[in-house]
C-alpha cells in the first residue's frame, strides 16, 4: 500500500478488496437496485425485445416473473502491453470470458500499478455520462477498509 501512496500522492484512499468474486456480485446487485431503467437508461428496440420475452423461475415463488434488468459485471486484472489500437480478430476485442479487452488493458509504462478493475454494464445506452453508484454497507464490508 505505501508503494500506492508514494505513487499516487494525491489520492486519500487505498481499499483492498478481500474476495474479487463477492465483491463483483454485489457491485451488481447494488447497480441493479439502484439503477432506473426509464431515468438512466435509453433502451433500443432489440433491448425492449429481450426485457418484453425475459422470464425467470425462482424456488422463492411460484410461476414465471419477468426480468427486471439486466446486469454484467466484469472483472479482472488489468493486461499491460503495448500493442493497442489493433483489431485484427474477436479474440482482440474480447477475451475468452467475452470481457471487452479495452477496459482491462493499459500501457506497459503502467505495470507497476498491478491494477485489478471492476465494470458494470446493461442493456441500452446511458442517459447521462455519470451514474453515481450508492455503496452498500454489503459492499463495503468486503473490503479491507470495514
Amino acid at each position: 500500500m505505501e508503494r500506492l501512496r508514494a505513487r499516487f500522492p494525491r489520492y486519500d484512499t487505498i481499499t483492498s478488496i478481500r474476495d474479487p468474486e463477492a465483491f463483483a456480485m454485489q457491485l451488481g446487485i447494488d447497480f441493479a437496485t439502484s439503477v432506473d431503467k426509464s431515468k438512466h437508461v435509453e433502451l433500443g428496440p432489440l433491448d425492449e425485445l429481450a426485457y418484453r420475452r425475459s422470464r425467470y423461475t425462482v424456488s422463492l415463488w411460484e410461476g414465471e416473473h419477468r426480468i427486471d434488468k439486466f446486469i454484467r459485471v466484469y472483472h479482472g486484472p488489468v493486461v499491460y502491453e503495448d500493442r493497442s489500437g489493433i483489431l485484427e480478430s474477436m479474440e482482440d476485442f474480447v477475451d475468452f470470458s467475452m470481457v471487452p479487452r479495452g477496459w482491462f488493458t493499459k500501457k506497459t509504462s503502467f505495470s507497476d500499478e498491478r491494477e485489478y478493475r471492476f465494470a458494470v454494464s446493461t442493456l441500452g445506452r446511458p442517459r447521462t455520462e455519470t451514474f453515481k453508484l450508492p455503496i452498500s454497507d454489503e459492499l463495503r464490508m468486503l473490503t479491507a477498509n470495514a
